[in-house]
């Protein structure tokens, strides 16, 4: 992309990630650069854990580890890399400044 000239590739980009910070971070980093200037990044899933609902932790335990299953992941992400990054403004759909769903817009 940078050899070719361009500014970006992607329009918008719907962040559904795995619940690890260390995939999700990784990913989080590539796809700001890959993004074109207004674009939007979208990360879902945002308070996505089990720590507080014993029936639906038993029940995934068996398909993700403690760390997806116990943690805000994705809030870690966003926490890490976007919110102190200039290039990037949120953009709040709701009233709510805990959305289940971050929207981040890319500057010019």
């Amino acid at each position: 992309m940078r050899n070719d000239g361009k500014n970006g590739l992607f329009d918008v980009v719907y962040l559904d990630g795995a619940h690890t910070f260390i995939h999700d971070g990784l990913a989080c980093c590539l796809l700001k650069e890959l993004l074109k200037p207004n674009g939007y990044l979208i990360f879902d899933d945002m308070f996505w854990a089990c720590r507080n609902n014993e029936k639906v932790y038993l029940k995934w335990k068996e398909l993700y580890t403690e760390e997806q299953l116990a943690e805000y992941q994705v809030q870690r992400v966003v926490n890490a890399f976007m919110i102190e990054d200039d290039r990037f403004h949120q953009i709040y759909m709701t009233h709510s400044f805990n959305p289940l769903v971050a929207v981040f817009q890319k500057n010019q």
